[in-house]
């Protein structure tokens, strides 16, 4: 029997899966599995408004939420942690923002799989993208969701 733990159980743990999801991010490259180079500087957490952007193609962590904890067994100190991370990419391309928007969210796609565990962090990894653009500037997100398990 599982029950509900309406506190938050995660903390450190969220952060170190950004810190990850980061370091994943940084393999974008431009080698063959990758069609962006981004330079380590253009990948951040947190958001700018689009007039902040100042390198195109960019990557910013916008948001990492947990959901509510279910303890895994009665009387345990071990809870399963529903997450989810927003990431926003950003590019800009004169005849091909929407491809180049498609582009990007697939490389960051490719960055995370390389480690559907974000190493030993998390499990049931997901993930779910979509772009945009309007004139020469393109965007996408990724939603990243899975599971944490956090001991007490």
């Amino acid at each position: 029997m599982a029950f509900f733990i309406e506190e938050t159980m995660a903390g450190n743990e969220l952060r170190t899966v950004v810190n990850q999801i980061i370091t994943q991010l940084k393999l974008i490259n431009g080698g063959s599995n990758y069609n962006n180079t981004i330079d380590d500087d253009y990948i951040q957490s947190g958001i700018v408004s689009s007039d902040k952007i100042i390198k195109y193609p960019s990557i910013y962590i916008a948001s990492a939420v947990e959901g509510a904890s279910r303890q895994v067994e009665l009387g345990a100190t071990t809870y399963d942690v529903p997450i989810t991370v927003e990431i926003f990419g950003y590019v800009k391309d004169q005849d091909a923002a929407f491809d180049e928007a498609l582009k990007l969210a697939s490389d960051i796609e490719t960055a995370i799989l390389t480690d559907e565990t974000l190493d030993g962090n998390v499990w049931s990894l997901g993930l779910r993208q979509g772009a945009g653009s309007m004139d020469e500037f393109g965007w996408c997100i990724v939603t990243l969701t899975a599971t944490m398990q956090v001991v007490r």
